[in-house]
Parts: structure tokens; sequence; C-alpha cells
């Protein structure tokens, strides 16, 4: 009889699962809520896991993709959309739950799982990149088509070494934008686990964060030297490449420390006007200034390296 009735609660969760799942692909459909869902989509997923176990969450995937693929390719008359949009959910939503799930099921440690969830997203990225490369190249090609014709054939060279810097980190700006969302991800399925009575240890909140400050300092330094005093930015090569995409990314890395001081000192401030009006006003610097705001941040997060503003609550 136990079994009989867990069986029914296995098939109306993922049923349940499912269909949200769909649900939340029609709302992804729409930019004002894409942000949002990519964000939320691998909850159900990770519940499903947690509630059963991981080969059940698989079946769940596999089920939503196909749905998904039926449906949108209905809609559109079209089934290679239907495919796109089957695919998308194996590789985007259907990976980063199928990951982040694991993890917290096989109760790794909260540091582990953050990770896992970056890489996840990162993974997801990456495929994605890589899967629809024709279109991306499609889209260079309109842009830079476009900023010639907007700027004047006399600036054609600024335009192509523009294009070509870009080209040249966007490794390191997919690994950013991984971080960025799947830390965001992490947190929020974790807030909602706990929501649901699950004993998901979390780990220690964003405005605690810090990095080691030797190996940043010194590599940064070292970095900064050999590219920016021998003029080798724009230089071809792969060892240039990596050299690059890593000065970036540890600079990237100060920055995180310095918004999480900012983060803990407007956790600090009682006052939810005067939080607002700090935050606005960086958002309105930071469009007007050119970026003048994330150098600021940067020398916070290296201040406070060295110098422990928060005064041990990194520990």
């Amino acid at each position: 009889m136990i079994n009989e009735e867990k069986r029914d609660d296995l098939k109306k969760d993922g049923l349940k699962i499912i269909l949200l799942l769909v649900f939340f692909t029609f709302l992804y459909v729409f930019p004002l809520f894409s942000f949002l869902i990519y964000l939320i989509w691998p909850i159900p997923i990770v519940y499903f896991i947690e509630k059963y176990d991981i080969k059940k969450g698989v079946v769940v995937i596999l089920l939503s993709a196909i749905i998904n693929i039926a449906l949108f390719s209905l809609i559109n008359s079209d089934i290679s959309n239907g495919v796109i949009i089957g695919m998308y959910s194996i590789i985007g939503f259907g990976l980063i739950g199928f990951l982040l799930g694991s993890a917290i099921k096989e109760r790794l440690s909260p540091l582990k799982t953050l990770i896992i969830t970056i890489i996840a997203v990162f993974s997801s990225n990456l495929l994605q990149t890589y899967i629809f490369r024709s279109a991306y190249q499609e889209i260079w090609e309109s842009l830079i088509l476009y900023f010639k014709e907007q700027l004047g054939e006399e600036n054609i060279f600024l335009v192509e070494k523009s294009f070509s810097l870009a080209r040249l980190i966007t490794p390191v700006s997919i690994l950013i934008l991984s971080i960025l969302i799947g830390t965001m991800i992490y947190y929020i399925t974790i807030f909602y686990m706990k929501k649901q009575g699950t004993s998901i240890k979390s780990y220690k909140p964003f405005r605690e964060w810090s990095f080691p400050r030797w190996p940043i300092s010194v590599f940064t330094a070292v970095l900064m030297v050999v590219l920016f005093i021998q003029e080798r930015v724009l230089e071809p090569g792969i060892l240039n490449t990596f050299l690059i995409n890593l000065l970036i990314f540890l600079l990237f890395l100060v920055f995180l420390q310095g918004l999480a001081v900012i983060i803990h000192f407007l956790g600090i401030v009682k006052s939810g006007f005067i939080k607002i009006a700090a935050i606005s006003t960086l958002f309105f610097v930071s469009l007007l200034s050119y970026g003048l705001p994330v150098i600021m941040i940067m020398i916070i997060g290296l201040i406070d390296m060295w110098f422990n503003l928060r005064k041990g609550k990194t520990e």
C-alpha cells in the first residue's frame, strides 16, 4: 500500500514538474520574463531529484524536452524550431538542474555545490555557443556591418579592432556570465529548498566572500606588465589569448570582493531609503562615467584583500 501511494505521488509530482517546465519554456520566449525564468528554471528539477532520485530526474528532463519539441513544432509549424527548443531543454535548464540537484542529493559541501552549479552554467553556455555557432556568427557579422555603416569608412579599422578584442575575450566573458548567473541560481534554489523544509546547508552569504590576496595580486601585476607594458594586448596567438583572459578573470575576482564589501556595509545600514539611494546613485554614475564605478569597486576589493575592511566577516 505504501509503495502504491509513493508511486502515485511520484506520477503526480512528475506530471506537475513536467507541466511547470513546459510552462516556463513558454514564458522564456518572451523577453520580459527571460532572465527571471532562466534563474528559477532549474528549481523544479532540483526539487524532484531531492524528493525522489537522480535517475527519475533525468526521465523528467527528457519527457519535458520531448513535449517541448512537439508543442513548439506544432505552434510554429516547423519541426526545426521545436528541435532547437528541445535541445535547449536538455543542455539549458535540464543540465543545470540535473547537476545542481545531484550535488544537493549527494549532500556535497556547500562550496562544492556552488562550484558545480557554476560549472553547469558554464558548460551549458559553451554547448549552446558551439551548437548555435552559425547563428552567433551571423549576429557578429550583422553587428560589424551595422557599425561600419554608422561610423563611416574612416572608422572601419577601429570597428574591426574592437570586434577583434571582443572575440579575444569571449571565453572569459562566458565564464564571468556563468559565475554571476550560476551564483544567483545557487542561492535562489537553496533559499527555495530551505523553505520546503529540507536540511540543506548553504554556502556563506555573498557579502562575506573573499579571495586569496597573494596569488591574485602577484599574477595580476605580472600579467599587466607582460601584456600592457610590452604592448601585447591585441597580438594574435593562443598564449596571448589565454593571458588576457586570465587577467580579466583575476580583475573580475577583485571586483567581486569589492562588491561583497559594498553589500556588507549596505546590510549594516538600517534605512531602506539610504540603501535605495546608494544603489541608484551607483547605477546612474555607472551609466554616465563609462565604467568608473567598476574601477572604484575593484579598488575597494583590492584594499579589502590586504586590510580586511569587514574585520573578521570573511573568516
